[in-house]
């Protein structure tokens, strides 16, 4: 096994779980769905692109026919997650104090 890919993977892991504490946190903390948005965007889309490509790979062998990219497709869905993340954080919540008696 390269040293490089598995630092690269062990990177890519370490940034991933920095960004889900991230989200959770900032979630947790105002619970603004904005963070669940993004989440989606940064980090669920881009798996399911990933499994997409393989089951699309798996199938261009076994039938030898040309592999079809998603492209636009997958950077649409992707950029839309992101929006709807942008306006979902942009906009003012309104937070009313906690009473106390």
């Amino acid at each position: 096994m390269e040293w490089g890919l598995v630092i690269g993977r062990s990177l890519h892991i370490f940034v991933q779980l920095a960004l889900i504490v991230l989200l959770v946190k900032g979630y947790i903390q105002t619970r603004n769905m904005g963070f669940a948005w993004l989440g989606a965007a940064l980090l669920i889309w881009p798996e399911i692109v990933k499994v997409i490509y393989a089951a699309q790979l798996k199938a261009a062998i076994q039938n030898a026919t040309r592999l079809e990219m998603l492209g636009p497709v997958e950077y649409t869905i992707g950029s839309t997650l992101l929006l709807a993340a942008v306006f979902h954080l942009g906009r003012r919540q309104s937070i009313t104090p906690a009473r106390t008696s």
